[in-house]
């Protein structure tokens, strides 16, 4: 997940470890958003969800 946020000049703002896994507080550019989530899905087999805050 690092390796794809670093791709597209991304961030990790926050990273809090859970019972499920874990959380990241990500920043990146707009453009960015629905390829980096395609991508992430397509590795996670659809487990890795980016929200917009």
């Amino acid at each position: 997940v690092k390796l794809r946020l670093a791709e597209v000049d991304g961030l990790v703002l926050d990273e809090q470890f859970t019972a499920n896994g874990v959380d990241l507080l990500i920043a990146l550019g707009d453009a960015h958003l629905a390829p980096l989530q395609q991508q992430l899905a397509d590795l996670s087999r659809g487990r890795i969800l980016l929200e917009a805050r």
